[in-house]
């Protein structure tokens, strides 16, 4: 399901506060326009909708701009202290104390339900876009790696060869999870971690057959080497600024002691000495701190393998989504948890699941590697999966007096399933 998409209502469900029904609101099921279900629960205001109504769903952890359609979002009755919005405007799940019939659990909305008729856009089944259309942005914390000083010198986008590590809300994928269990496949549930997504890679460029290495964050390559010329001095020891001669629009070093602008070819020709300026980066320092880079290499040479080694980033300041609950964010010091592995040899990457000999509890043992281990395995419906992982939570919330971001669900033998359940009381605290 997109972020921002028309979807049909195809359940209003009562909720309950002991045995009394709710009077003015209710929980809304819904499903795509081509009939797959979504199971998230949408508390709405009762009589507002009717079954088979098409609306606009928006779905959690994207973020509402402040502008006249999500006004009463921001600002409930004009005050904003009564906005249930997170930070820039991210739509989080809330907790409500209602159940449903014959249960005690609260109940935790996600999302937004909107008519379509209210953004007065024509023809809005034709627009491809809704997402863009109505200025819908991911939410990204204003705490995190990726917009601090923490983040260093890039060599560009992300490689266009891997996918990002972003997997779908299982809500979305009940019916896939359905069939998932039917084959017999055996998933298994890891402890989603809460910091920044870190890959490392090793692999052949099928162009030219010359190899390759890299630091990734989710969205952009890092630089290997972590520093930048920041100035020169010329032959009398003097020290050039950089400078921008407006009238040839060139970038360029000038010298003030003799009121002389050098463009770069002439810096090079003449030698000049360059001064270096080394930048911290969290995801380069803390591979290099590690080894695990060189690791990486020597694995893929000992074993003649193209492969990529993806984790997450916690510890040392680094506060993930934000959330107040994120224990992770606790740790002094950098540390990387890997939760996956592709094979980078076909060109493209395809995730490696434990049918292979190169998969992560290998690799993990062998580089002496911090890998996620999983909680429990099985096969399972969506029901099932849903209400096991709850009380996993509740576990490990009164075992250990913590309470996790979620868990990350994936087939165990091919890759016919890689999904994420998010807690929903870590959610609503964010």
């Amino acid at each position: 399901m997109k972020p921002v998409e028309i979807v049909k209502i195809n359940k209003l469900i009562p909720i309950f506060k002991g045995e009394e029904t709710a009077n003015a609101i209710e929980v809304a099921r819904i499903s795509t326009l081509n009939g797959e279900s979504c199971e998230f629960n949408i508390i709405v205001q009762k009589g507002l909708y009717n079954i088979n109504d098409n609306v606009i769903y928006i779905q959690p952890d994207f973020c509402l701009p402040d502008n006249v359609f999500f006004a009463e979002y921001h600002r409930p009755g004009g005050d904003p202290k009564k906005s249930r919005l997170g930070k820039n405007g991210r739509i989080r799940a809330i907790k409500f104390n209602f159940s449903f019939e014959g249960m005690n659990d609260p109940i935790y909305s996600n999302g937004v339900i909107m008519p379509l008729n209210i953004f007065n856009i024509d023809n809005i089944y034709e627009v491809e876009d809704l997402q863009t259309e109505l200025n819908i942005i991911k939410y990204v914390s204003e705490d995190s790696f990726e917009n601090s000083q923490n983040s260093g010198l890039t060599k560009g986008d992300f490689p266009s060869f891997m996918y990002k590590t972003d997997e779908e809300r299982i809500e979305n994928l009940k019916n896939h999870v359905n069939r998932v269990a039917e084959s017999g496949m055996e998933i298994a549930a890891t402890i989603k971690r809460d910091g920044s997504s870190i890959t490392i890679y090793d692999r052949k460029n099928p162009i030219d057959d010359e190899r390759e290495f890299g630091i990734c964050t989710r969205n952009q390559e890092k630089k290997l080497e972590q520093k930048y010329i920041s100035s020169y001095k010329n032959e009398n020891g003097v020290v050039l600024r950089p400078h921008f001669d407006r009238e040839t629009k060139t970038k360029g070093w000038f010298d003030d002691s003799k009121d002389k602008f050098y463009t770069q070819d002439e810096v090079d020709e003449l030698n000049f000495e360059s001064i270096e300026q080394f930048v911290r980066d969290s995801w380069v320092d803390t591979v290099k701190e590690n080894n695990y880079l060189d690791k990486l290499k020597e694995y893929c040479d000992e074993n003649d393998v193209q492969l990529a080694l993806r984790g997450e980033l916690i510890g040392a300041g680094n506060k993930g989504s934000g959330n107040k609950l994120n224990s992770d964010a606790k740790l002094n010091k950098s540390h990387i948890v890997w939760f996956g592995v592709d094979d980078l040899s076909s060109g493209r990457s395809i995730r490696i699941n434990y049918s292979s000999e190169h998969n992560l509890n290998v690799i993990g043992e062998k580089l002496n590697l911090d890998v996620t281990k999983p909680v429990f395995t099985g096969v399972f419906t969506y029901e099932e999966l849903i209400k096991k992982s709850n009380e996993f939570f509740n576990y490990i919330k009164e075992t250990e007096g913590r309470v996790i971001e979620g868990l990350v669900f994936r087939s165990i033998y091919d890759n016919s399933l890689s999904t994420k359940y998010i807690n929903p009381e870590y959610d609503s605290r964010s």
